[in-house]
């Protein structure tokens, strides 16, 4: 487990009734880069994070064009779900249950 994860759980112990989001710095795309590390490091500590907490994973809504609505990284559009592996996401939420 990484260092990341590990401080993480042990903020949420901490203070229960808080939440967790990560979002990389850059709007979601090829640059996205640090919003990948974090997706990838939910899915190799899914199973062991799934047993105490909720993760979700926010899908930005994309118009037409096909340009993303909002300003980032607030103010977008979009819809938070139940994380589920191989989904590309655009931020993270996680919580105790």
């Amino acid at each position: 487990m990484s260092f990341e994860v590990k401080k993480t759980i042990e903020f949420l112990d901490a203070y229960p009734k808080a939440s967790i989001c990560a979002t990389g710095l850059t709007p979601p795309g090829k640059l996205a880069v640090r919003t990948r590390k974090y997706q990838i490091g939910i899915n190799k500590n899914l199973a062991y994070l799934s047993e105490r907490h909720h993760v979700y994973g926010f899908k930005v809504f994309e118009d037409a064009n096909p340009d993303l609505i909002g300003a980032w990284p607030f103010g977008r559009s979009g819809k938070w779900e139940v994380f589920r592996p191989n989904i590309n996401y655009d931020a993270f939420l996680l919580n105790l249950k």
